[in-house]
């Protein structure tokens, strides 16, 4: 009897086991045919996504290329909506989810299309692009109120009736009165509509404005009477200017070249260099520096600062030419420099060294091209901004050009200075790149110039100086070189 139950026990068991490893199989069948139809539902599923995704891609293509490309569209259907008599919302019914019902909701119509060119009449927007005329409306949305907008009047600083002797002298007078115009509509009137820029955190906005405080470069004092070097121009000033432009003898006089050179827009050049400044520019501009450095209190963030007249650094650079070590002597003028005593009518009497540690002036390289140099007399390094790095590539070839520079200011100095141990050992040249905002448009280097030694005399950055603003900046500089050292 034992041993019936042992064997009933063992035949239970097998059973079991067999019972197990006969669903394993059945299981795994069931799962390799299953994991198969869905392979081939994946395979199936897959070509048709791509297929689809063609489609929309191709279907985009077509909606970007038929629809208008004018950004005031959202404000037109907006205006259409405000000025139409026919209601903007309406009741419709929505599907519900549950199973025959349907609930009504209020919908908002579609807003009637309608094209609007708008040209502002803002010598530059908010992306810095030029843009002239008066707003202009094509296509009109049915519905749409026209509203009588009254017309901004642009001061006429001499009136066109009455002043002309004959037709001929109208005639010469015209092309450069009509420039004017445009200049002062551009300056002083503001944009007509214009949609807020929406700009990146690697953005900066054409004009900085009343924010140089915040671009400080760091340890430099702030001067309680600092000024933004990059905001637009006082509008007083470029009346001033306009003014003694319409009243001066023709188009061919001196100051009519020397301040239309200035503020003409790109746009009208004759050729590509016609807006490049001159040896007189960059002398008057230096000149309003050195003034401005005289102030009581000074604009700069340190008076231990000197800016060289121009005239004075363009000799520098021909007696180098026949510098011969064995009989060089400085002249006069080069100790009146070094004293602080010239130009003459702005002697000031601050001596290098003793009194100046810092050396501004702009130097023409290459023949063609301007930078601006930033001599450190304590350090005995020359520091070189250029908006152009292409134009002087190599390093060797730059401190070539500034040989007359890096060698003659330590002989300068050996001879000047009291008790000081003689040495012939050049400057040392050293040209930033990564931080100096470059003229990619070439043709206004030497307002860059005279740009980045105005702010590093400030103390402030370059932040927002570029192409975007270049011509506000060369309309500022006219304004102010007329306002200041004008009658100089």
């Amino acid at each position: 009897m034992k041993a019936m139950n042992t064997l009933t026990e063992k035949v239970g068991s097998m059973d079991t086991v067999i019972v197990e490893k006969v669903l394993t199989a059945v299981d795994a069948s069931v799962d390799e045919k299953i994991n198969g139809r869905i392979g081939e539902a994946e395979l199936v599923f897959t070509k048709k996504i791509s297929t689809l995704q063609e489609e929309i891609a191709q279907l985009r293509e077509q909606m970007q290329a038929s629809a208008p490309k004018n950004d005031a569209h959202y404000n037109v259907n907006h205006e259409d909506e405000v000025n139409s008599n026919d209601p903007s919302w309406m009741v419709q019914d929505k599907a519900s989810s549950q199973m025959n019902g349907a609930v009504q909701c209020v919908s908002r119509k579609k807003a009637k299309k309608s094209e609007v060119k708008l040209i502002s009449p803002n010598l530059l927007d908010t992306g810095g692009e030029k843009v002239v005329g008066t707003t202009q409306v094509k296509k009109p949305a049915r519905g749409l109120k026209n509203v009588k907008k009254e017309k901004v009047e642009v001061p006429q600083l001499r009136d066109s009736g009455g002043t002309w002797s004959d037709l001929e002298d109208k005639e010469k007078y015209g092309k450069l009165g009509a420039m004017l115009d445009q200049l002062a509509a551009s300056v002083f009137d503001g944009p007509l509509q214009k949609r807020k820029p929406q700009l990146t955190k690697t953005q900066v906005y054409p004009y900085v404005g009343n924010s140089t405080v915040k671009r400080i470069i760091p340890g430099d004092y702030v001067s309680k009477a600092h000024y933004d070097p990059l905001a637009k121009v006082a509008e007083i000033k470029f009346k001033k200017l306009l003014d003694y432009l319409r009243n001066l003898s023709g188009d061919n006089d001196v100051d009519t070249q020397f301040y239309m050179k200035l503020i003409t827009p790109r746009n009208d050049w004759k050729t590509y260099n016609e807006g490049w400044i001159t040896d007189s520019h960059m002398a008057s501009a230096m000149l309003m520096f050195h003034k401005r450095n005289m102030r009581k209190p000074s604009p700069y963030c340190s008076d231990r600062k000197a800016f060289l007249e121009h005239w004075f650094v363009k000799m520098w650079v021909r007696d180098y030419k026949n510098y011969d070590p064995k009989t060089w002597e400085f002249s006069e003028i080069y100790k009146k420099v070094f004293n602080g005593n010239y130009p003459s009518e702005f002697s000031n009497n601050r001596k290098w060294l003793k009194d100046v540690d810092t050396l501004f002036f702009c130097h023409l390289i290459n023949g063609d091209h301007w930078v601006a140099l930033e001599v450190d007399l304590q350090k005995k390094i020359i520091h070189v901004y250029d908006s152009i790095l292409t134009v002087v590539p190599k390093i060797t070839d730059l401190q070539e050009e500034c040989r007359p520079f890096t060698k003659m200011i330590p002989l300068l100095l050996n001879e000047m200075v009291p008790g000081r141990k003689k040495s012939t050992q050049q400057f040392r040249i050293l040209r930033l790149s990564k931080s100096v905002p470059q003229n990619k448009l070439p043709g206004d280097c030497g307002v860059y110039a005279l740009k980045y030694i105005e702010c590093k005399a400030i103390g402030c950055g370059f932040e927002g100086l570029s192409d975007q603003c270049i011509l506000a900046m060369r309309i500022k500089l006219a304004a102010e070189i007329y306002d200041e050292v004008s009658g100089l």
